[in-house]
C-alpha cells in the first residue's frame, strides 16, 4: 500500500488548544541544526529562558524552571509534589481543572483507593470544590474551603478555558498564605498573558481585581455612552472599537475628545471569494 505524503493545512486556531505557532518561533525550528544539551548555545538558551520565566513570575528566586513538552507535562511534574495520603482542595469549574482534580486524586490516592478504581479513584483525602459552570473562582470561596478542610495544598486553574472564566489568583495567594496551605496553580493558558478582549464592564471588573495593570480592548461594537464613560475615565480602558460613524461620535464625545484612544474599526468585504461562507 502507498501511502501519500501527510499535509497539514494552515488554519486559524481560535478556540482554547491547541493554538497557532507563531511565525519567528517556526522560523527559528527551520534554522535550527542539530545539537546535544551540553552545546553551548543550548545551554545559553536555557540559562536565557530561566532568566525570562523569574520575569514572568515576577520572582529573583532560582526556582523557576521550564520543562520540554506539552503545557500539561509542565503541570503534571508541579502535581507530582503531591503524594499518597497528602490532604488536598481543589476547586473545579470546567473541563481543564476538571481534569486536573482527577489527576490530583489519583497522585494522592492510597493503594487501596487505587485498587478499587484506578482511573477514577474516590480520594478521601482530596475535596472536590464544584463551581457551577460559567463561574468564577472567587477569593471567598477559597478562603471559605480552606478554613474548613485545612489542607497541604490547594489547587485552582487561573484561565479556565473549559468555562471561559478567569478565577482570583490574588485571592486564591492571600487564603493560600493565611491558611499555610501550599498552592499550585494551572496557568497553561493564562502565563504571562496581560491582554484581554472584553465586551462589558463586569469583564473589565473580573480582569480589574485580578490583574490590575491588564490591557482591556472594549471590542464589543455597540456600547453605551454611560459604558465608554466608565471604561475610559475608571478604568483606564483606551481601546475600542466600532463599525458606524454613529459610535466613533460616541466614544469620542463620552471620553471628552480624549487623544489617546486606540480604536479598531471594523470594516465589511465581500466574501465572493471566501473559502467559508460566513
Amino acid at each position: 500500500m502507498e501511502y501519500p505524503p501527510l499535509v497539514i493545512p494552515q488554519t486559524l486556531a481560535a478556540g482554547p488548544g491547541p493554538g497557532n505557532t507563531d511565525p519567528r518561533v517556526l522560523e527559528r525550528l527551520y534554522q535550527t541544526g542539530v545539537a546535544d544539551h551540553m552545546q553551548k548555545d543550548v545551554v545559553r538558551g536555557m540559562v536565557e529562558a530561566k532568566m525570562m520565566l523569574r520575569k514572568v513570575f515576577g520572582t529573583k528566586n532560582v526556582h523557576p524552571f521550564g520543562v520540554a513538552g506539552t503545557g500539561f507535562r509542565g503541570l503534571d511534574c508541579m502535581l507530582s509534589m503531591i503524594l499518597p495520603g497528602d490532604r488536598v482542595v481543589v476547586f473545579v469549574n470546567g473541563t481543564f481543572s476538571g481534569i486536573d482534580g482527577l489527576t490530583i486524586r489519583m497522585k494522592a490516592a492510597n493503594s487501596e483507593e487505587l485498587a478499587a478504581d484506578s482511573l477514577n479513584p474516590q480520594t478521601a483525602n482530596v475535596t472536590i470544590v464544584d463551581v457551577p459552570h460559567g463561574q468564577s473562582v472567587t477569593g471567598d470561596i477559597v478562603e471559605k474551603a480552606l478554613a474548613e478542610h485545612k489542607p497541604m495544598w490547594a489547587f485552582m486553574a487561573h484561565w479556565e478555558t473549559g468555562s471561559g472564566r478567569i478565577n482570583d489568583i490574588q485571592g486564591f495567594n492571600n487564603a493560600c498564605g493565611k491558611h499555610g496551605a501550599l498552592g499550585i496553580v494551572d496557568a497553561v493558558s493564562s502565563l504571562g498573558i496581560e491582554d484581554f478582549d472584553i465586551a462589558s464592564i463586569k469583564e473589565i471588573e473580573d480582569i480589574r481585581k485580578i490583574s490590575p495593570k491588564a490591557k482591556c480592548s472594549y471590542m464589543h461594537t455597540v456600547k453605551s455612552r454611560e459604558n465608554i464613560n466608565e471604561a475610559y475615565f475608571k478604568f483606564g480602558v483606551k481601546t475600542f472599537s466600532l463599525d458606524t460613524k454613529d459610535e466613533l461620535i460616541k466614544i469620542i464625545e463620552s471620553t471628552n475628545y480624549a487623544k489617546d484612544l486606540e480604536l479598531f474599526v471594523r470594516v465589511s468585504v465581500s466574501n465572493e471569494h471566501a473559502e467559508i461562507d460566513l
